[in-house]
C-alpha cells in the first residue's frame, strides 16, 4: 500500500496544452494492463544469487534494504523494472553472472523489504512534488513491508492521475517534457483500446519522470525508514532523495 504526499509548491506559469486531469479532490484507483506479461514463478528464489554483487544497502547500523531492491552505482540493477509497466513484468537476474533473467518468485515478493522488517517505508523525490509512503499490504497479514509491497506500491503511486492544480504549478519547460512523456506512453500501448484508455485518462505521475522510467534501486535516506529511489534511462541514472 502506498500513499503520495505533496511536499513542494512552485509558482504558476502559463500552461502548455495538456490532456485530461484528475479532479483535485477525487480519489483514483490504478488500472493495470499487462503488455507481454511475465508469469511469477513459484519455484526457488533467485535473490540469493545477488548477495555478493548487491550487498544490502545500509541506512543505519541495524537497517538494510533487500538485495532485490538495492541500488549499486557500478553495476546493472538486479531487476528489470519499467515503472510505466505492471510489476508482473519485472525480471530478475539469474545466477552469479546475472546473464539471464526470469520472473520474480513468490518468495522474492514476500520477503521483508528491509532488515530488520519495518511497518513503514518513506520514499521521497527531490525533483517531484510528491513522496511515497509504503505500508504492508492487508493481504499478507504479516504487518511488515515486503519487496512486493515496495514494487507494487511505487507503481500504484505513480499511476495516480495529475490534477490541473499540480499541472499549473509546473514550469512551461517541465510541462512540455511531461506532455511528451505522456504522448510516448500512450503510443507504446499495443492496442487502439489501450491507447484510447491512456489518452482519455490523461497525465499520470509517472509522466513526471519524463525519459527516466527504469527503476535502478533504493539506497539509504536520512533516517532508518527513509530511502532514496534511483531511476534511469539505459545506463544513465537519476537520483531521487529520500527523507525530509
Amino acid at each position: 500500500m502506498a500513499h503520495f504526499h505533496h511536499h513542494r509548491h512552485h509558482p504558476s506559469h502559463t500552461s502548455v496544452s495538456a490532456p485530461v486531469f484528475a479532479h483535485p479532490t477525487a480519489h483514483h484507483h490504478s488500472h493495470t494492463r499487462h503488455t507481454r506479461p511475465v508469469p511469477i514463478s513459484s519455484t526457488s528464489s533467485t535473490a540469493r544469487h545477488l548477495r555478493h554483487a548487491y550487498a544490502p544497502a545500509r541506512v543505519h547500523p541495524t537497517a538494510a534494504v533487500d538485495a532485490v531492491l538495492a541500488y549499486n552505482h557500478s553495476a546493472r540493477p538486479p531487476i528489470e523494472f519499467d515503472l510505466t509497466l505492471s510489476p508482473s513484468q519485472i525480471l530478475i537476474a539469474q545466477g552469479p553472472s546475472r546473464s539471464s533473467y526470469a520472473g520474480l518468485t513468490q518468495r522474492d515478493l514476500s520477503s521483508p523489504a528491509t532488515t530488520p522488517p519495518m511497518a513503514y517505508i518513506h520514499i521521497r523525490c527531490d525533483d517531484l512534488p510528491w513522496s511515497i509512503d509504503v505500508y504492508p499490504s492487508t493481504d499478507s497479514g504479516s504487518g511488515v513491508v515486503t519487496v512486493g509491497d515496495v514494487l507494487h506500491g511505487i507503481y500504484r503511486a505513480l499511476r495516480r492521475r495529475v490534477s490541473s492544480a499540480e499541472w499549473d504549478a509546473s514550469s512551461p519547460g517541465m510541462q512540455q517534457r511531461v506532455r511528451d512523456a505522456w504522448l510516448r506512453r500512450c503510443k507504446r500501448q499495443q492496442s487502439h483500446k489501450e491507447r484510447s484508455y491512456e489518452s482519455n485518462n490523461g497525465l499520470r505521475r509517472v509522466d513526471w519522470l519524463t525519459k527516466y522510467t527504469v527503476f535502478r534501486g533504493l539506497s539509504p535516506g536520512k533516517s532508518h525508514d527513509h530511502w532514496v529511489m534511483h531511476v534511469g534511462q539505459g545506463e544513465k541514472s537519476v537520483k531521487f532523495w529520500a527523507g525530509s
